[in-house]
């Protein structure tokens, strides 16, 4: 017997301009992910790639990873 289920999946970056050797460049700071199950639940998993960068943004990157948990939300309501 088949058992199947449908999910929906999410992904994002949030980025940041850094310069590195003496170059700017767009740095991906945190990786996020959602799944939306048969349950219309979304589950989120957030990533920091580079610390001393969310430190210093932290203020920007929280609500791009508000803004990605909003969107999550959107595709069930």
């Amino acid at each position: 017997m088949l058992n199947s289920t449908k999910s929906i999946t999410l992904t994002g970056t949030s980025v940041v301009e850094a310069t590195a050797e003496g170059e700017m460049n767009t740095v991906p700071v945190v990786y996020m992910s959602a799944t939306i199950g048969d349950n219309d639940t979304p589950v989120v998993t957030k990533s920091i790639q580079n610390r001393e960068l969310y430190l210093a943004n932290k203020e920007q990157i929280d609500k791009d990873m508000q803004g990605f948990e909003d969107t999550a939300w959107s595709l069930v309501q």
